[in-house]
């Protein structure tokens, strides 16, 4: 709180009854300034330019990285962001966002090593072990990790899929997130089989056939084309 008052005399019972009254709420009275007659109560602000006040002026120095702070616009950077250790949000150098990123004591912007947990109340989702988004760690960059490249993946859920005609086996996750398939393997004469993702071995319509008529004996090709 600042409290300014132009041309007072310092005995006016006015004056003093402000000062106790400022002092009561955790106020500190500065010198009465005597070439301007003016008293001003701070909440407390050092020495000039050191303080959160500037003497005689009663406006607030903006805080430098490091320094407690409420707001952005209480710091100087105009980033006001969560220590990387304890509830405390300090002044800090950039916006340092997400799970694995935190400012450290100087205000500076750090980023959890790589194969660590987040600090604090930040996590990382963790995702099924049959997935690829995340395993719960950072990646170094800031970021939550992804299960490494080649990390298999789809087991219990349908570990081979199609692809035209074409069964696509050996899945893995591919470093992004994705759980993709590596191998294909030709179904012809038969279709692949969408439900299973396996290819038929036998046929009742021609839509279980690769290109060819589903024939009498329940097996796919003959005289329109593909095998017997």
């Amino acid at each position: 709180m600042v409290v300014l008052m132009k041309g007072a005399r310092v005995c006016s019972g006015v004056v003093a009854l402000a000062v106790v009254a400022a002092v009561a709420g955790g106020c500190r009275a500065r010198p009465l300034v005597a070439d301007a007659g003016t008293i001003v109560l701070d909440g407390g602000g050092g020495a000039p330019g050191d303080g959160a006040v500037d003497q005689g002026q009663g406006t607030p120095r903006p805080l430098a990285n490091g320094e407690t702070c409420t707001l952005a616009s209480d710091c100087a950077s105009g980033f006001c962001v969560n220590r990387t250790v304890g509830n405390v949000r300090v002044c800090c150098n950039i916006a340092c966002g997400g799970a694995c990123s935190s400012c450290d004591s100087s205000g500076t912007c750090v980023f959890v090593p790589d194969g660590q947990r987040p600090n604090g109340v930040s996590s990382c989702y963790v995702d099924s072990a049959t997935a690829c988004f995340s395993d719960g760690f950072c990646d170094g960059a800031g970021s939550c990790r992804r299960r490494e490249a080649g990390y298999p993946c789809g087991a219990g859920l349908n570990p081979s899929a199609c692809d035209d005609d074409n069964v696509m086996v050996g899945r893995v996750c591919d470093g992004r997130g994705a759980c993709i398939n590596t191998i294909k393997r030709n179904c012809a004469p038969y279709a692949c089989r969408e439900r299973t993702g396996q290819c038929w071995d036998y046929c009742e319509t021609d839509a279980q056939c690769a290109g060819g008529p589903c024939q009498p004996d329940g097996t796919c090709g003959g005289a329109d084309g593909g095998t017997d």
